[in-house]
């Protein structure tokens, strides 16, 4: 099967930074990187 890529895909393949900025979510980054910009 040959499919475009569809955004599940592309998010999997960012970095989990990557994907979730690509949101543009403040919240979704607090959760997604929990305490690490605190350190």
């Amino acid at each position: 099967m040959t499919k475009a890529p569809t955004l599940f895909t592309s998010c999997n393949a960012l970095p989990p930074e990557g994907a979730v900025l690509a949101w543009g979510g403040p919240a979704l980054r607090t959760v997604a990187l929990p305490a690490e910009d605190e350190l």
